[in-house]
């Protein structure tokens, strides 16, 4: 083999070497792709398109559009691909107006509390009906956020081999907030305290009877059956909490079991 002129022999495998690909944008792969599609570079360096939802920090990666009929974009079958949206007359109406609907609540509600309004959102601009389910969905979340820190440190404690008052005496104190107070004549301050997301919670409790008094007043309105109504709201309230919140006519809330291994 003839050498170079400088004696060198060639590096051929810097010479074979291809110049890597620059990641193409989403509408290259698919004219279609929307602002959740992600490019995803595979093993074999050919790059693709992505459904892209993101559940609990993970993406999902499935190939946009997989087991639909819109194979190359939009979601896949597990995560909305196949919704077809509206069909009807009265369904496209209705969204058509969840734009403004949904763009009131966004002022309102914090990002994960959204998540939980449009699982009770029914797309009825009702008024009332819509004030309900605002505070229902800010129940729900203050709720879920002390159950989620109750189990959590009750579980710590069970897994470094604690016993079961010793969990729970620990997931208590995680769970009790303390808070300032005056009272009344305004000659008195202290200190007191209260087990966050229990019938002890006065925030808690105040919120609960109010929206027992619009439930009423609605279900009043509308001529349907109150009892029905309550029974599926304690069923909600219930699983958010730790199973003690509940409500009655009247606001007064009533209590229920404990769970305290999250089941």
């Amino acid at each position: 083999m003839a050498k170079s002129g400088d004696g060198k022999k060639p590096d051929t495998k810097t010479e074979n070497v291809k110049p890597e690909k620059p990641e193409p944008k989403k509408t290259d792969l698919h004219p279609k792709a929307d602002d959740l599609n992600q490019v995803y570079k595979k093993s074999n360096g050919a790059y693709c398109l992505i459904c892209g939802v993101t559940r609990r920090d993970k993406v999902c990666k499935a190939y946009a559009g997989r087991g639909t009929d819109h194979l190359g974009y939009g979601r896949c079958k597990n995560h909305g691909g196949s919704c077809t949206g509206p069909v009807t007359p009265e369904g496209k109406a209705i969204a058509a107006q969840n734009s403004r609907i949904h763009g009131l609540y966004a002022k309102v509600l914090l990002p994960h509390e959204q998540k939980i309004f449009e699982q009770l959102h029914q797309a009825k601009d009702l008024g009332l009906e819509n004030e309900i389910r605002i505070l229902k969905t800010k129940i729900l979340s203050y709720l879920e956020k002390w159950r989620f820190e109750y189990v959590n440190n009750y579980q710590d404690v069970k897994k470094l081999g604690g016993t079961e008052e010793t969990a729970l005496e620990f997931a208590n104190k995680k769970t009790t907030v303390w808070a300032s107070f005056v009272s009344e004549a305004g000659n008195t301050t202290g200190r007191t305290c209260y087990q966050a997301a229990t019938i002890e919670d006065r925030a808690l409790d105040r919120a609960l009877r109010t929206l027992a008094n619009m439930v009423e007043k609605h279900a009043r309105l509308e001529g349907i059956n109150g009892e029905d109504l309550l029974s599926q709201l304690n069923q909600e309230l219930r699983a958010a909490s730790l199973g003690k919140v509940g409500l009655s006519w009247g606001g007064q809330p009533k209590g229920g079991g404990q769970v305290a291994d999250g089941s």
